[in-house]
């Protein structure tokens, strides 16, 4: 009986565990870092974190959001030092989907009014 082919993985959905770690179950860890106010300080409606939140449960079967005690972002900016406190989404997956993510990046910034949001990835090891 002959084994079936192997299917090659997709170009955009990479798997980001170093080649020194092994393990049966690695994972990413994908935050989102969004704003809780816009530009000029007003507060964003709570239905549109939920929204998120719903469609990343739906998605991921979970996901973590730490908002109870916003965080600070920092930066750099034209007139000195930007402030922005944040909310930050949580999520773990086998595999990253560059372009599933790349095409909510892009939809979160229009919706937030955002120059950028960042999303950023991290390889874990379940224990």
């Amino acid at each position: 009986m002959e084994a079936d082919p192997v299917t090659p993985p997709r170009a955009d959905v990479v798997r980001l565990l170093p080649s020194h770690v092994s393990s049966e179950n690695p994972m990413h860890l994908v935050q989102i870092l969004l704003p809780t106010a816009d530009n000029d300080g007003l507060p964003f409606l709570t239905e549109r974190f939920e929204t998120l939140r719903s469609e990343l449960t739906d998605r991921f079967g979970g996901v973590t959001v730490f908002a109870q005690g916003p965080a600070e972002g920092f930066w750099k900016g034209d007139d000195g030092t930007d402030r922005d406190q944040i909310v930050i989404f949580e999520v773990m997956a086998e595999e990253v989907d560059g372009g599933w993510w790349s095409a909510l990046r892009e939809r979160l910034e229009r919706e937030f009014r955002q120059d950028e949001i960042v999303i950023r990835v991290q390889v874990i090891l379940r224990l």
